[in-house]
């Protein structure tokens, strides 16, 4: 009986053992193999800044008036400043964050936000702005040196949707708000603001086709530098050439 007993559990623990496998990770598979985007990827992040730190036209008057009863100017203008440098850093040098933010209107969303922003005022305004069409002086050079945008893809295709972004920075809109920044910018008391904003006016205004009467602005530069014995010698020249080569386009 007790030999019996002994062969039945022996019998009991080989089936059991040969039986038994253990579970092997790389056997799973995942019922839907989907891939997601990670949160921290620039196509993500420009999504996410888009929404969360400038206005979606649909919006614009409700955030207006929030803004307007906002008792934190300073920390509100910390805030738009960092949210341009973020997405400055992303869309510079990334033809996919940048082909991303052209896909969801971010041309549109970013110029009618900083049009319609009275909270950030004149000074900053001008700031901010210079800052926002040199990101659109950078991008548009960028395309116009790397048409090929540095990935394989068809570079027809590539043209073609490149030649849509840069003609979403330099729209009717943009053109005219370039316009009233450089106007603006006149009585900045930062010569590097007025230099940078220039710069970016001269960079689109062949995209633009200013006329003669919209570039006057630009003598105004000249007359406020010419006999300013603050700025240095050889960096004035090169200002009003700067100048001048917006009288001429």
């Amino acid at each position: 009986r007790c030999q019996l007993f002994a062969m039945l559990n022996t019998t009991t623990t080989t089936t059991t053992t040969a039986t038994t496998k253990l579970p092997n990770p790389e056997d799973e598979t995942e019922p839907n193999n989907k891939k997601e985007v990670p949160k921290h990827h620039p196509v993500t992040v420009v999504s996410l800044l888009l929404s969360s730190s400038f206005i979606p036209r649909s919006k614009l008057h409700h955030s207006n008036n929030n803004n307007n009863n906002s008792t934190s100017h300073s920390s509100y203008v910390k805030k738009k400043q960092k949210a341009l440098y973020a997405l400055s850093a992303l869309l510079r040098g990334n033809r996919l964050a940048l082909r991303h933010f052209y896909i969801i209107d971010g041309p549109s969303i970013i110029l009618t936000d900083f049009l319609s922003d009275s909270v950030l005022g004149k000074n900053n305004g001008i700031k901010f702005g210079s800052k926002l069409f040199a990101l659109t002086r950078d991008l548009i050079t960028d395309i116009v040196v790397h048409p090929d945008g540095g990935d394989n893809d068809s570079k027809t295709e590539i043209a073609d949707i490149d030649e849509d972004i840069v003609h979403s920075f330099t729209t009717n809109s943009w053109c005219t708000a370039a316009l009233q920044l450089m106007q603006s910018a006149v009585d900045a008391s930062s010569f590097l603001i007025q230099e940078s904003v220039l710069n970016s006016v001269y960079s689109i205004g062949p995209y633009c086709k200013y006329t003669s009467d919209d570039s006057q602005v630009a003598k105004q530069f000249i007359e406020s530098w010419i006999n300013n014995d603050s700025i240095d010698e050889d960096y004035k020249k090169d200002l009003i050439q700067l100048a001048n080569n917006i009288l001429s386009l």
